[in-house]
C-alpha cells in the first residue's frame, strides 16, 4: 500500500504506523510505504522502530513556514520525476533485472 502525504511530521508517521501494522496483521506479506512531498521530522526520530516499509520525500528539503516558502527568494527544490515509478519497483517488487523500457511496453 502507498500512502500519499504532502507532508510527514511525528504524529502523522504514528498514524501511519498503526495503519501498516493493521495491514500487516492481515496481510503479513504486504509492504507500506509513505510518499510525501516534505518531511517535518528532526533527526531525533527513529524510523527503525515504526512499521512502516520505506518512505520516500519527493523534494530533498525540510518542510518550512508558510511565510517562508512564499517569499520570491525561496527556492524549492524540484521533484524529480525521471525514474521515481522505476523506483519504487525495483526497491519493493524485485524486478531490479527488467529494463525500463520492458515495464513501460507490457502496460
Amino acid at each position: 500500500m502507498i500512502e500519499c502525504k504532502t507532508y510527514l511530521d511525528k504524529t502523522m508517521l504514528e498514524g501511519s504506523s498503526r495503519a501498516a501494522e493493521d495491514l500487516k496483521a492481515r496481510n503479513p506479506n504486504s509492504l507500506y510505504m509513505v510518499l510525501m512531498e516534505w518531511i517535518k521530522l528532526t533527526s531525533d526520530v527513529n524510523l527503525r522502530k515504526y512499521k512502516v516499509d520505506q518512505i520516500y520525500v519527493l523534494r530533498q528539503q525540510k518542510n518550512t513556514d508558510r511565510e517562508f516558502r512564499y517569499e520570491e527568494t525561496y527556492i524549492k527544490n524540484p521533484i524529480t520525476k525521471t525514474g521515481l515509478l522505476y523506483l519504487l519497483l525495483e526497491r519493493n517488487l524485485a524486478i531490479a533485472s527488467l529494463p525500463m523500457q520492458t515495464l513501460v511496453k507490457s502496460q
